[in-house]
């Protein structure tokens, strides 16, 4: 009873201390920002909830009363506090969070248009509020969203987003400005297909109000949309249109020279290049990969004690280069306040950094140093793998669609010269999807809370692979992926003290 006693005067005299510090406006400012991040995540879980039960008749729509309460807290007058606060907890971001939530995720699991409308209505009374304290680049991509929606379901919206930042939502016909607008979204998405659609009729409209523009320039960003979407016959008759008027165009010449390498490849093949990778990494997502038994027997799966920590399992899933797995490496009590401290930290953090929001909901995090020690420590007694740790450990969420290229995860050659060898760790149980691939080797992984996979950046042939892509990851078909990124150095005696453990 004393300890309870004790706790309430503590606790009473640090409410004093903070509001002796700051003044009433700023509690007011938080204490707002509290209620509206707290009513911003009841919407979310609704969204969540409906999504996983599949009830159209549950869609939230504008009278929801828990999107109302949203919508009224937004706009009320002392929401310019705001612009005061940091960019992860700036209410737009938390607003543009759901936009995508209600855009993007949403037709994926219902066919009910009528509700889908009522979703875009609510986004766009939102939006109308906020349309001046949100960029240009945001604009883009809230524009892009509701127009594939349109295009995919044929709703019919009353409105489109104007071009303008100090704008409104108008009923006017596209300009030339929302038409490059929306192309660079969807350019900046890497939705080739619907980026030349948009291109065509940009190109199409200029030509049409006898506006000078510079046609060479967007001629070569259409031809390179060709060439993404393997329309090598269209790509060919833009680079030869840019050449009729500028024969000494660079890109168009370093086009020209890519689409002759492309067709012999493809002549060589019988497939292009870029739908052999997509072919590859579907495969290696959706089909039950089985090694070779000359390779299987190889193969190993053993104990391993680990000291004061966890006893963990050791499997060997890959010889050349070698990838193990540690299961069981870290408790989950660590994972929990690993995972929450991160949450936190990266509540409506959404943005690339280019300043454009992503599908995935990919957002990455450096972990506190506390967190770090929790899950770096036992990790290095498992592992055993080097001396020296790096202190960064990046945390990573991924959302519903959430996944990368194979071909995108590049490594640029480490300026102390050291080989580096990665530990990815999951930090939570993923229900649906989320694999992690080596492409390399043709090795897939499926995440468990609590293990680590390690990995060197070689080859299959034990080669330091400094440039190449060596790892990618399956998209998410439910739920979210909490992953951790840990590296270390394989000569300790030349790594700087920076970068030690025990630091």
């Amino acid at each position: 009873m004393d300890t309870v006693w004790i706790f309430m005067i503590l606790k009473c005299y640090l409410f004093i201390e903070i509001t002796t510090i700051c003044n009433a406006e700023t509690v007011i400012s938080a204490l707002h920002h509290e209620r509206l991040i707290y009513i911003e995540r009841e919407l979310i879980q609704l969204v969540e909830k409906v999504l996983k039960d599949g009830n159209a008749e549950d869609a939230p729509d504008e009278n929801t009363p828990r999107i109302r309460r949203f919508i009224d807290t937004v706009n009320e007058e002392n929401t310019e506090a705001y612009n005061e606060l940091p960019i992860y907890t700036h209410h737009p971001l938390n607003v543009l969070r759901i936009v995508h939530r209600l855009v993007n995720v949403w037709p994926q699991y219902t066919k009910n248009i009528k509700a889908l409308s009522s979703c875009t209505s609510v986004i766009s009374s939102t939006i109308d509020n906020l349309l001046g304290q949100i960029t240009k680049d945001w604009l883009a991509k809230i524009a892009y969203s509701i127009s594939k929606t349109k295009q995919l379901y044929n709703i019919e919206l009353n409105s489109i987003i104007d071009g303008d930042v100090n704008g409104h939502i108008t009923s006017r016909k596209l300009g030339l400005d929302e038409y490059q607008i929306l192309a660079r979204a969807a350019h900046q998405k890497e939705d080739y297909a619907e980026a030349i659609e948009w291109y065509e009729a940009l190109l199409d409209a200029h030509r049409k109000s006898g506006v000078k523009f510079n046609t060479t320039k967007l001629l070569n960003t259409l031809s390179s949309c060709y060439i993404k979407n393997n329309r090598i016959q269209d790509a060919t008759e833009a680079i030869q249109a840019v050449l009729e008027v500028d024969p000494n165009n660079a890109r168009a010449l370093s086009n020209e020279v890519y689409v002759a390498q492309l067709g012999t490849a493809r002549s060589e093949s019988g497939t292009p290049t870029a739908e052999k990778r997509d072919y590859k990494y579907e495969q290696l997502c959706s089909g039950n990969l089985k090694k070779p038994d000359t390779v299987q027997r190889k193969l190993k799966c053993y104990n391993k004690e680990t000291g004061v920590f966890l006893r963990s399992k050791v499997e060997v899933v890959n010889r050349r280069p070698l990838v193990e797995i540690y299961h069981n490496v870290i408790d989950d009590h660590s994972l929990d306040e690993l995972v929450n401290d991160s949450a936190k930290r990266l509540y409506g953090v959404i943005v690339d950094e280019n300043g454009y929001t992503s599908d995935s909901f990919r957002a990455v995090y450096r972990a506190n140093r506390f967190y770090t020690r929790l899950v770096t420590r036992p990790l290095f007694y498992a592992t055993q793998q080097a001396k020296w740790l790096n202190q960064a450990l990046l945390v990573t969420n991924y959302g519903i669609g959430g996944g990368e290229d194979p071909y995108v995860h590049l490594y640029q050659e480490d300026t102390l010269g050291l080989v580096i060898t990665r530990a990815i760790i999951f930090l939570n149980e993923v229900k649906d999807g989320g694999d992690f691939l080596l492409p390399m080797t043709e090795t897939k992984i499926t995440p468990k809370k609590g293990s680590v996979v390690i990995f060197k950046q070689t080859d299959k042939y034990g080669k330091i692979r400094k440039k190449t892509s060596v790892f990618a990851e399956c998209p998410l078909i439910y739920g979210s992926k909490w992953v951790a990124w840990a590296t270390f150095t394989e000569e300790p005696e030349k790594a700087p003290s920076r970068w030690s453990l025990w630091r």
